[in-house]
């Protein structure tokens, strides 16, 4: 929206002046030049552009997490709800997150890569370095031995098939061969919405953490609101910190997996 503000002396003011909303407060204008009197003449009037003030991009850039107003002690926190597990969901979260880039994102193959993979066994979940022996057969080539356990071939070749890792392995008994794939810019995009997407289940644990807290904060009845109000702010505040993180997190594999 535009306002057109009279200029030459205060009694040229209307008398009912436009009326500023929240976004539009003084924090908005810094970036915006500031003009003298002596710079607008008496028959001039000022624009003031107030629609690009902020723009998204600009939002999201600087955005800065606001610590909340009031500290609280942790015994006044578990008047309310448990911290502990609020913060454990979060960064068990995050961990799993970082965990799951460096296991399953990676541009360059190395044994660990290999040895990282869940295995369905009918024990259950099995890494595969638990099961079998990665070896580097050459540059270009990978060695999964199974010979001591020869009944996993053919679970650890659906595990291969799931891993995102861009592979055509070769079975020859109960040895598997693993040719090293050029990276195509294809399989860099492919990798890009993968972590895109492990990064939005991460955050989604984060949210329903933080949404069962906010729940049990509004139930509890046997504190003042004012404590209420700021544990809200602090289960907020967390959920901030921890997101952000994740973000960042993100946003560092996404730049390493387009590097070319």
């Amino acid at each position: 929206s535009i306002f057109f503000l009279r200029t030459a002396f205060w009694r040229h003011v209307p008398k009912r002046l436009p009326i500023f909303s929240a976004e539009r407060t003084l924090a908005n204008l810094v970036d915006k030049p500031i003009y003298l009197c002596s710079q607008i003449s008496s028959n001039s009037s000022f624009l003031v552009q107030s629609s690009d003030y902020s723009t998204k991009k600009s939002k999201e850039k600087g955005k800065q997490i606001q610590k909340p107003k009031v500290d609280l002690t942790i015994d006044e926190i578990d008047g309310v709800i448990d911290p502990n597990d609020l913060t454990r969901i979060m960064k068990g979260a995050l961990e799993h997150l970082k965990n799951d880039f460096n296991d399953n994102l990676n541009l360059r193959l190395t044994p660990s890569t290999f040895e990282q993979i869940n295995v369905k066994t009918h024990d259950g979940m099995t890494k595969l370095g638990e099961i079998a022996l990665v070896e580097t057969k050459n540059a270009n080539m990978f060695l999964i031995d199974l010979i001591n356990s020869p009944e996993y071939v053919k679970p650890v070749l659906e595990a291969l098939a799931k891993s995102n890792l861009n592979i055509n392995p070769q079975v020859d008994k109960t040895t598997i061969y693993v040719p090293v794939a050029k990276v195509t810019r294809e399989h860099r995009e492919n990798m890009t919405k993968s972590a895109k997407l492990k990064c939005e289940q991460a955050l989604k644990k984060m949210r329903d953490a933080e949404s069962k807290a906010l729940k049990k904060a509004k139930d509890a009845k046997h504190v003042s609101k004012d404590l209420i109000f700021n544990v809200n702010q602090w289960i907020k505040y967390q959920f901030e910190l921890y997101s952000k993180e994740a973000h960042l997190v993100r946003d560092a594999k996404i730049k390493e997996i387009l590097q070319e």
